[in-house]
């Protein structure tokens, strides 16, 4: 970054990593935020801060502990000045606030500037709450300059701030600078322009294209900007990755489009950007960098940059072979927790914030012969695999609310109905978060009768429980779900890709590690692993698939992004007439070619035979 002419660097703070309960807080390894600072001040790079409570950024949640639905007065009064709520961001606060007073410019250190809530704009105007996030700051002794973020709307700069904090303003590659920056003046009439998001990417969701913008329209927004004396923070000028289960989701519940009403973000969050995912400088970093050296001096030469550039195994295509596995029926009991009850319970009352949740329900039938039922789901959060007697009978996703036939007697009394669910990730925007419970949560029907009695498997997927579980030699005809154990050798540790062809949909940990999610259907179609999560010598990886598994996993120097050749279909929608099918079309089509050219050729033959039985002979005549 310093070496692309920049002189800031700008980062989030993730309360839920933060706390991840109510009584335990986090600030050690990859969370060391003190130590961030200081590597940033190091570098001679200033430091702005976007702390709690909401930072959106795509990630889980919008960066909420998932332990706050429990409570309901806290859940509906987000992002309010709702008194539970705020007990609860006081209390972060007071841990945090300690650990950022020391590096405040006033104070030596780097940090010059702290925002007040996320275009806060976008979703409420309860302004007694930003005043209540200020003074908090304020109070702790956090004397720096603060400000605000919102789009380019009257109504979000209004609403979205406080008069006694900084307004700015967010917009894309290709907005209308002159316009955007005019708005922005009508309700800050003095002080620095400063566009806190120009976005120069874009973010990913699954079953999507991959997103990029063109190097050189963000070079000339860029350019814009600087010339008209604003200064600009470039989101995102390094990419980054959703480890864990860290994505965010978009959605509608409301949308007529059933795509609309959730889709979960990648694990990669490259962005598109000027340095990507794993480090490595992109044609974009070069256009930015010779518009930032009209403004400012730029002394690191390109090629010194290149040299910096991310290092990775080296690798083409080196395929690792499974070595041995363990289904998911076999592991329950080894992993995870099982609570009874009446009804299926969500993650967030078993005291779960991510992963995977099994419900199991034991068929008791009276008198009913072979007959098929709809499994209907009451709110599920996110999607889930309906097994009965532990056969795969269909899937239902969130977006659908597809309902799954099921064909049952009593002469299967005993055996089970096991539904597999999972948090693909909580909505990280809009006014749709307070609902966000994960697994079922309004009771699952059998046409139109509630089942009761539910086992609820909680699996959150926690490493230290799975790197337990004893592993067989691996049988290509195991049955998904399951865990499959991988072991390959590297004599350095640089960074790496990791792709599962022939694999569908699942996690993937490396020495422990949770890399994140993986899903045939792209655009994402390979993790990123950095080389600090490798060692000299064996490394481990366990691949958790949901679906049908492949043989091998590959290592590769290089990204993949793509998409599946088998488009999404939506249950909820109706299926097209058979004629409208492509391949019905294209049986038309050529039984009419065929058709014509078998006409034209008849047509031909009765021309010519007619020709010869009445042949005309041309006589050349001859005036004088």
């Amino acid at each position: 970054m310093k070496q692309g002419g920049l002189n800031t660097v700008t980062t989030y703070i993730p309360w839920n990593l933060h706390q991840p309960t109510p009584s335990t807080f986090d600030f050690q390894g990859i969370l060391d935020l003190e130590n961030f600072i200081k590597l940033a001040d190091q570098a001679g790079l200033l430091v702005i801060i976007r702390p709690p409570p909401y930072i959106c950024n795509e990630w889980e949640f919008g960066g909420f502990p998932a332990w706050i639905m429990k409570n309901n007065e806290a859940r509906l009064g987000l992002r309010t000045s709702q008194p539970e709520y705020l007990r609860y961001v006081d209390a972060f606060f007071a841990v945090l606030s300690p650990k950022l007073k020391p590096y405040i410019y006033a104070n030596g250190g780097p940090i010059v500037a702290m925002q007040v809530e996320n275009e806060y704009g976008s979703f409420g105007s309860d302004k007694e709450y930003l005043h209540h996030l200020h003074q908090l700051m304020l109070n702790a002794g956090l004397n720096v300059v603060f400000f605000s973020s919102n789009g380019p709307s009257p109504l979000m700069l209004g609403n979205g701030a406080t008069d006694d904090v900084l307004r700015t303003v967010n917009f894309g590659y290709n907005g209308d600078v002159p316009s955007s920056l005019k708005i922005l003046r009508q309700f800050q009439p003095t002080g620095p322009l400063f566009v806190t998001e120009l976005w120069l990417g874009w973010f990913d969701n699954w079953g999507t294209p991959h997103q990029t913008r063109d190097a050189t329209t963000c070079a000339n927004t860029l350019d814009a900007i600087l010339a008209s004396g604003a200064s600009v923070n470039i989101f995102m000028f390094v990419g980054g990755t959703n480890f864990g289960f860290m994505n965010g989701a978009d959605g509608d519940p409301n949308s007529e489009d059933p795509f609309n009403r959730y889709f979960a973000i990648t694990t990669s969050y490259d962005y598109d950007a000027p340095i990507n995912e794993s480090g490595s400088l992109t044609e974009k970093y070069f256009k930015l960098k010779n518009v930032i050296s009209k403004y400012a001096q730029v002394d690191i030469p390109t090629e010194q940059c290149e040299e910096n550039s991310g290092k990775f195994l080296d690798v083409s295509e080196r395929d690792i072979p499974i070595s041995s596995q363990i289904s998911l029926w076999e592991a329950l009991g080894k992993i995870g927790q099982r609570y009874s009850g009446p009804r299926p319970l969500t993650l967030e009352e078993m005291d779960q914030s991510y992963g995977f949740v099994l419900y199991r329900h034991m068929i008791s039938m009276t008198g009913i012969p072979l007959s098929t039922f709809k499994l209907n789901f009451q709110e599920l959060h996110d999607r889930a695999l309906i097994f009965v007697d532990r056969k795969l009978v269909g899937i239902s996703e969130r977006f659908s609310n597809k309902t799954v036939e099921i064909t049952l007697s009593s002469d299967m009394n005993g055996n089970f109905i096991e539904i597999l669910a999972e948090n693909m990730g909580r909505i990280n925007y809009g006014d749709y978060i307070v609902n966000e419970w994960k697994g079922i949560s309004q009771g699952i029907r059998l046409d139109y009768q509630f089942l009761s009695s539910w086992d609820s498997w909680s699996l959150p997927m926690d490493f230290p429980e799975i790197s337990n579980l004893n592993f067989s030699t691996w049988n290509p005809g195991v049955a998904v779900p399951a865990f499959f154990k991988l072991n390959f050798q590297v004599e350095k540790a640089n960074d790496v890709f990791i792709r599962l062809p022939g694999w569908m949909k699942g996690i993937v940990w490396v020495n422990g590690f949770n890399l994140g999610r993986y899903w045939n259907i792209g655009p994402q179609l390979a993790l990123y692993c950095p080389g600090p999560i490798l060692r000299p010598g064996v490394n481990e990886i366990i691949v958790f698939e949901m679906e049908k598994s492949g043989s091998t996993v590959q290592l590769l120097p290089y990204a993949v992004y793509g998409m599946d050749d088998t488009p999404m279909v939506f249950a909820s929608e109706e299926k097209e007439p058979f004629y409208r099918s492509p391949i019905f079309i294209a049986v038309m089509i050529t039984v009419a070619i065929v058709f014509i050219v078998s006409i034209a050729t008849y047509l031909g033959i009765l021309i010519k035979k007619r020709a010869q039985k009445h042949r005309y002979v041309m006589v050349p005549i001859v005036l004088e």
